[in-house]
């Protein structure tokens, strides 16, 4: 009894290092306007991430979806579909009102080719744009045989296009809009106080507003109107979490 005791002790002990050998850690949260493409393998060059990245924040800025890519080396013997939840989860992928964001995940391993795969997770907001057989059907058709072919920029740049073609029209960044009327009323407010400082310094009857005498809107517009490139937020994802939709295939 006592020799069975013991076994069971070891195999237990064994079991558990083993769970805690195999379990994967949630890499840090990201931040700024960098967060959306995770590429802890390397396999993307520094051109392919930075576009990317400006692609994904424009898209951000224009419906407040957060499409996210994370690539990992290995998820450790892990299920893909745990794993994508566990990283979407505890990074708020998405804003907690909609719980609109997406995550593509990609597990590498080199050291098993054949375990490779291709996992998105997308928040509650996101199914109806984005249901479990159309993100299955752009792992097969559009990331695996790229991917195949060691063309992971071109992989994932079409999936992300495809993704957003679908999503068209299904979100606004309304979090934007505050901002733009700020600028507009701030702009006039300083129009209408230039005005009245001029007038008063030409004298009665006599306003100027040609030449170097005034510098009036246009300067005004330029310093405040932006480039239209790369604005918005950059600081975190929104706090979305995911009830485990999406789909997943090898590579």
């Amino acid at each position: 009894m006592k020799s069975l005791s013991v076994k069971i002790y070891i195999f237990l002990v064994l079991l558990f290092n083993t769970l805690v050998l195999r379990a994967f850690d949630v890499p840090a949260k990201p931040e700024g306007s960098t967060r959306y493409i995770n590429d802890y393998a390397n396999l993307l060059s520094n051109e392919e991430e930075r576009y990317l990245n400006i692609k994904l924040q424009r898209y951000w800025d224009s419906t407040s979806t957060d499409l996210v890519v994370v690539i990992l080396e290995t998820i450790n013997g892990e299920e893909p579909f745990d794993v994508g939840l566990k990283i979407y989860n505890t990074w708020g992928i998405g804003t907690a009102s909609k719980d609109n964001g997406i995550l593509i995940l990609v597990a590498y391993e080199n050291d098993d080719p054949a375990k490779r795969k291709i996992w998105i997770t997308t928040g509650k907001g996101a199914e109806g744009f984005l249901p479990d057989g159309a993100a299955g059907s752009i792992i097969r058709d559009v990331m695996a045989p790229s991917f195949k072919e060691k063309k992971y920029g071109k992989g994932i740049n079409d999936a992300i296009d495809q993704i957003i073609a679908r999503s068209k029209g299904e979100y606004k960044n309304e979090e934007k809009e505050p901002k733009k009327k700020m600028s507009v009323w701030l702009i006039i407010l300083i129009v209408v106080i230039l005005l009245i400082i001029f007038s008063r310094n030409s004298g009665p009857g006599s306003y100027t507003y040609g030449g170097r005498g005034f510098m009036g809107p246009s300067t005004m517009w330029g310093g405040f109107g932006g480039s239209g490139g790369g604005g918005g937020w950059s600081g975190g994802f929104g706090g979305g979490s995911s009830g485990g939709g999406g789909a997943g295939g090898n590579w």
